[in-house]
């Protein structure tokens, strides 16, 4: 088998050679300072080195402790004005720049290959100046975190999320102030205080209406799945919560209720439906059923904590709209729900 003008027999052993001598000649400038940090971003860099130390059998353990990633230090904690973490982002922002306008770590694989296929130096060059760039990227980084720091408190461009400085003017002053009102009514049982910034209809403008989306709408009525991946069975309830010592009759009527939500695995997640079967109680006083308890307590909920939690990711952290964020529910689960239920 032949890759350009050279064997693969060549081209592997080639490769095997130079990830060798590379290793080795990493492993002497690393032991030239044994007491300074070794800064990275990401987890890459402790499984390769993990890997290259099994493959030489070399001993890495006091290397490894010497490791520092920075996106540690930044994700959940430090928010720049970007649109991800991404190292490329982040150090655009702070003044780094790439030779290449489609440098990436993907790219750097291809300049790679080509290099050991071709022969060219060009490749070579590309390769070289990507990771010195990346580097110089992560140095900027790490000089920025330390700023951060040390000019916290003072800097007027540096907030705190937990106790922010608020400089702001009288009329954000007032807006503040309105909004800290919302909140501090935003409990659990705000049905009979809430604030609203809307008059509310006269009752005679609301009686027999009924509850829900127009008929019309995309979420006027909904497919439920027609399989359940797990079912489990709830235990019936006993007392009437009206006629609170009156025992309830088990019927023969069945209280159904279906959760969609995410199973998340090692290499991706999946959908899954469960399914809630429980016989409902009957009250000879109220003549009225009742569903089970555990039924009760879903109430209208649809979707589960993962599920959500997907949702939440996709805006808050990838800031989609919900429009886009609709689309993937549809495309990637066949799930159509409306904007409301976002």
């Amino acid at each position: 088998m032949r890759r350009g003008n050279r064997s693969y027999h060549s081209f592997w052993a080639d490769t095997h050679e130079d990830e060798q001598r590379i290793w080795s000649e990493a492993l002497e400038k690393i032991n030239e300072h044994p007491e300074a940090p070794i800064y990275h971003y990401g987890s890459y860099e402790p499984r390769a080195i993990g890997w290259l130390a099994q493959k030489y059998q070399a001993n890495c353990e006091v290397i490894k402790n010497r490791l520092v990633n920075l996106n540690a230090s930044i994700y959940g904690k430090v928010y720049f004005p970007t649109r991800s973490n991404n190292l490329k982002e982040l150090g655009k922002l702070i003044g780094a720049s790439w030779t290449a306008p489609d440098a990436s770590g993907l790219q750097s694989l291809a300049w790679r290959y080509l290099w050991n296929d071709t022969g060219e130096s060009q490749y070579k060059k590309m390769l070289i100046t990507y990771n010195r760039e990346d580097c110089e990227a992560l140095w900027l980084l790490a000089e920025e975190l330390s700023k951060i720091i040390a000019s916290a408190n003072a800097h007027m461009s540096i907030d705190f999320a937990d106790r922010p400085k608020q400089y702001a003017s009288e009329l954000g002053n007032k807006i503040h102030e309105e909004f800290q009102s919302i909140i501090r009514y935003a409990h659990a049982n705000y049905g009979n205080k809430r604030v609203s910034i809307r008059q509310q209809q006269c009752p005679t403008e609301t009686k027999g209406k009924k509850r829900g989306g127009v008929k019309g709408h995309q979420a006027y009525q909904r497919i439920m799945p027609s399989k359940a991946g797990t079912v489990i069975k709830v235990a019936p309830k006993r007392t009437c919560p009206k006629h609170k010592r009156f025992m309830l009759e088990k019927s023969e009527e069945v209280a159904k209720k279906f959760i969609v939500n995410l199973r998340f695995m090692k290499n991706g997640f999946r959908e899954t439906a469960t399914k809630y079967v429980g016989a409902q109680g009957y009250c000879q006083k109220c003549n009225k059923h009742y569903s089970p308890p555990k039924i009760e307590k879903l109430g209208n909920r649809l979707f589960g904590h993962a599920f959500q939690t997907w949702v939440i990711y996709q805006r808050v952290v990838l800031r989609l709209p919900y429009r886009i964020i609709i689309q993937e529910m549809e495309d990637i689960f066949s799930e159509r729900v409306s904007r409301v239920l976002l």
